[in-house]
């Protein structure tokens, strides 16, 4: 599972064209769904995922039909996954916060199997720039997450959870180095087809600016 957030300076966002492990001539990912838009500061978020996921260490890459003003890449491997239908289903939220420390970010998915491992990806913005990293859930393991390190305005996370019934809801905490701000958020949830509750090998962040 990859994904990206990113920004614009100017004018409408364009595309992430690839995503892909192991540098710019390494393995495509296929895009989940379409893009998620941020609020509407020109900004973006957008979730990949491939299976089987590759073997040993490896890097990320992303390529975009347009220069982004800044962005955050996150990434993280799930073993047990079924390797022909690895997402089972998915669902989309999204929301915002004014004048606060801190909010709470969260999708929620129905059709699920008790013992079934959700993915959540989060892709998060504020004007007031100073985003904090992120933090977790009581319920949900925030597996990884970047803040873009050009201006620190933008971010993307990385959580899970166990379903215990038919529905399951992945949430995390986002924060400020202010003493408030303004948030705007998406999030796209995946039910991992096979994936119970085994362990999570890997992961990793990065923040191209």
């Amino acid at each position: 599972l990859g994904m990206v957030a990113w920004r614009e300076e100017q004018g409408t966002v364009g595309d992430t064209t690839a995503f892909k492990f192991g540098g710019s001539s390494g393995t495509d990912l296929t895009q989940r769904g379409t893009d998620q838009a941020i609020g509407s500061p020109n900004a973006n978020g957008t979730v990949w995922d491939r299976a089987p996921g590759p073997s040993g260490a490896t890097s990320a890459y992303a390529a975009f039909s347009g220069p982004p003003q800044t962005a955050a890449i996150a990434a993280a491997f799930y073993t047990g996954v079924d390797q022909t239908t690895p997402v089972a289903g998915t669902a989309d939220n999204s929301g915002s916060a004014s004048g606060v420390a801190s909010t709470i970010a969260s999708v929620t998915i129905t059709g699920c199997t008790p013992g079934e491992r959700v993915v959540a990806a989060f892709f998060f913005y504020s004007p007031d720039t100073d985003i904090a990293a992120p933090t977790e859930v009581t319920g949900s393991d925030l597996r990884q997450s970047a803040i873009d390190t050009f201006v620190g305005i933008i971010g993307t996370a990385i959580a899970d959870t166990i379903a215990s019934g038919t529905s399951a809801t992945v949430e995390i905490q986002l924060e400020t180095n202010q003493a408030t701000a303004t948030f705007e958020w998406a999030a796209r949830a995946l039910r991992l087809t096979g994936a119970a509750a085994g362990g999570i090998p890997a992961e990793a962040s990065d923040s191209p600016s």
